[in-house]
């Protein structure tokens, strides 16, 4: 817990980044001492060289220089009051009695956007929207409110992301967060574009020379098939949702298959991968001699992520009743479905790994005391 000083200057500081969205600065972790011991705030970074600051600057409200960077008065007057109520906030916390011991109350807190009183366990805290944050409009005269829920065991609700997490769906919170959302996603195309442009020669080149017409190169074929496919997926369904996000929300059919084959194939690319790594350690473990039936490669590499991606889907639909939003968005209870065969691809791949050093010391110790003429080059 902070002290009451430095509380002020952590919350104006992401008081100050929400209000301002301005690139110049940045929210950065920094430790500062107090009465001997040592707290870990939040402060701002200059992010361009334009701006005049040597490094970095603790959010007080009275600073000049945060203050002329914000665009309007209207700004600058949000980010005073929204570090005000964070003060006032800290202040009640501190004047108010504890909750009796026993009472299972979720604990009065400062959720980084307004301040929520003790709340009894089962129950929902309301709050009005805090106008200096969002428009008027929602504010005061609409009667809208933003939610906290406090769970049945005493403690407030948690997002996916584990953090606690505040209802503010009835303001107009999603708007603050949409660009950042946006841009994102942007990046994500970016990525994956770079993907595509990096993986698609190599293809070519595998498929355009007799001489890598091999079995281990066809198994980096269908790998590299698998990761262009799921990129070329990835930038058709983020384009959607940046340009389209009432198709999103409509959810039809066409777009509920997009992200399901989308989901079918970030799963086959880890069934190749466990591929490659079987592929190469039967044939160490058979003394190199080379696998002539592939089916069982296809069977795995393209068959078997049909499986948990059908069970996830159908007891999505039929057990959650839960399609809504092209099934971008997890549903929690059965996430986990589709990691079992992630991770078990992993943990046996690494396996694998271990073994095949075992098998190439052993080979190599056994070379090295024998006299019969190997040459031992062959096992590098």
């Amino acid at each position: 817990m902070l002290p009451p000083e430095l509380f002020a200057l952590d919350s104006s500081a992401y008081c100050f980044s929400i209000i301002s969205r301005d690139k110049d600065w940045k929210k950065a972790a920094v430790s500062r001492d107090f009465g001997g011991t040592t707290y870990t705030v939040q402060a701002l970074i200059p992010q361009r060289r334009e701006v005049n600051s040597t490094g970095t600057v603790m959010a007080d409200v009275k600073s000049a220089q945060l203050r002329e960077s914000l665009a309007t008065e209207r700004d600058r007057d949000r980010w005073l009051r929204c570090s005000e109520a964070a003060v006032r906030c800290c202040q009640r916390m501190l004047e108010l009695p504890p909750s009796p011991a026993g009472s299972n109350m979720c604990p009065r807190t400062w959720d980084q956007l307004q301040c929520w009183g003790d709340t009894p366990a089962a129950s929902t805290a309301y709050e009005d929207c805090p106008s200096y944050l969002f428009s008027e409009d929602t504010c005061g005269a609409s009667g809208k409110k933003a939610q906290k829920e406090c769970l049945a065991d005493g403690r407030w609700f948690r997002h996916i992301s584990n953090n606690e997490w505040t209802n503010y769906t009835d303001c107009d919170y999603k708007k603050i967060v949409a660009e950042n959302i946006k841009l994102r996603m942007r990046w994500h195309i970016a990525v994956c574009s770079l993907s595509v442009a990096a993986l698609l020669p190599a293809l070519i080149i595998f498929f355009s020379y007799r001489q890598l017409q091999v079995r281990r190169i066809t198994l980096h074929k269908h790998l590299f098939l698998s990761l262009i496919l799921e990129a070329i997926f990835n930038i058709c369904l983020r384009s959607l949702q940046i340009s389209s996000p009432s198709v999103i929300s409509m959810s039809p059919w066409w777009c509920v298959v997009l992200n399901t084959v989308l989901r079918y194939l970030r799963q086959s690319n880890y069934t190749w991968f466990f591929n490659e790594g079987f592929y190469l350690h039967r044939l160490l473990a058979s003394a190199f001699a080379e696998q002539r039936n592939f089916l069982i490669f296809y069977c795995l590499g393209w068959g078997l992520p049909v499986l948990p991606v059908t069970v996830y889907v159908v007891v999505r639909a039929a057990v959650y009743k839960s399609v809504t939003g092209c099934l971008i968005l997890p549903q929690e209870g059965i996430e986990w479905i589709l990691m079992i065969l992630p991770f078990t691809a992993i943990i046996i791949n690494v396996i694998f790994f271990i073994n095949i050093i075992r098998i190439l010391v052993l080979k190599l110790r056994a070379t090295s005391d024998s006299r019969n003429g190997n040459d031992i080059r062959q096992y590098k």
